[in-house]
């Protein structure tokens, strides 16, 4: 069971852009298989630029490759460790922001969101439980990713 999912532009660990670069208005659709455990969610696509996920298990997240998210809003979930979620940090009033694919861990009062990655330029993203650090900058989950995959042409 196939349905749409509208690509909503990119993730890319460490790039903040501003706001205004992000295009919001409806565009892209691509072909996204139906979560059979969140029939109920809205499903967001974004296509992954970088390496930041390289090393994800069960299948790694390669640049080029598109995740199929369930949007966050729609689940009613607390995040649990091993989840693999979409992010978005915003700085300065949220003029920048940067939208990342992150593994979820808790660490005591801290929430982390680590990349998998054979780069170390690659750091992690930890903040209070809150997800409101007092640095300025804010977090929020948009999206669980469910499924990977890429557009890649098979030729014969």
């Amino acid at each position: 069971n196939f349905g749409l999912a509208r690509v909503d532009g990119s993730v890319s660990a460490g790039m903040f852009l501003a706001a205004s670069v992000f295009d919001d208005t409806p565009g892209e659709m691509i072909s996204a298989p139906r979560d059979p455990d969140y029939p109920f969610a809205a499903q967001l696509a974004f296509r992954v630029e970088g390496d930041s996920m390289d090393k994800a298990e069960p299948r790694p997240i390669r640049d080029g490759d598109f995740v199929i998210c369930c949007a966050w809003s729609d689940l009613g979930l607390e995040p649990a460790d091993g989840m693999i979620l979409v992010i978005q940090q915003t700085l300065d009033d949220g003029r920048l922001r940067e939208r990342s694919v992150k593994k979820f861990s808790l660490d005591g009062d801290r929430a982390i969101f680590a990349p998998m990655s054979s780069n170390p330029k690659h750091a992690p993203i930890i903040v209070p439980r809150d997800f409101n650090p007092e640095d300025g900058k804010q977090v929020t989950i948009l999206g669980l990713v469910r499924f990977v995959f890429d557009y890649q042409v098979i030729r014969w």
